[in-house]
């Protein structure tokens, strides 16, 4: 089928397809081999540089663990019964007292507390001051940016560490 149109051809249109051919060939090598190769190679190399960096961050997060728990942490336990009235005196007495709406006990050992319009640098060093005083800790943390400023919707469930 192919050949009578082949022979039915001038020299000049046969080198003029075969050349087209080549041409479309390349081309479709290209965009169906090459393209995707470089394609994830470059991205591969995007991934290697992003895990080096965590990775490093990961190393002098780690020293800095390390060191914390070299220094060791004095926390006086909280047995169940005193969480809620530990967790309400230790946020109302603090910068972020204005901004907490809500303080809940959910069960023994849990308590729930909900800041509206809360400075995130003030609620982590609170969170790290009832870990270190009493060692509550946080179980769920939830936050949600209300401004560039700074400020955070936050709803903390705490747990005694015992």
């Amino acid at each position: 089928m192919m050949q009578p149109w082949w022979d039915s051809l001038a020299e000049r249109e046969k080198r003029l397809v075969l050349i087209g051919g080549l041409v479309v060939g390349i081309f479709l090598f290209c965009m169906l081999v090459v393209a995707p190769i470089h394609h994830a190679l470059t991205s591969m190399r995007t991934t290697v540089a992003q895990d080096k960096e965590l990775l490093l961050w990961m190393d002098s997060a780690s020293q800095q663990i390390k060191q914390l728990q070299g220094a060791g942490i004095n926390a006086k336990p909280v047995n169940a019964q005193m969480l809620l009235t530990t967790v309400d005196q230790s946020a109302r007495s603090g910068p972020i007292s204005h901004n907490v709406t809500s303080l809940t006990q959910n069960s023994n050992n849990t308590v729930d507390v909900k800041f509206n319009s809360v400075d995130f640098d003030g609620l982590t060093e609170w969170l790290v001051n009832l870990r270190e005083r009493y060692g509550i800790q946080a179980k769920q943390i939830s936050v949600a940016r209300v401004n560039d400023r700074g400020s955070v919707q936050a709803s903390v469930t705490l747990e005694t560490g015992g």
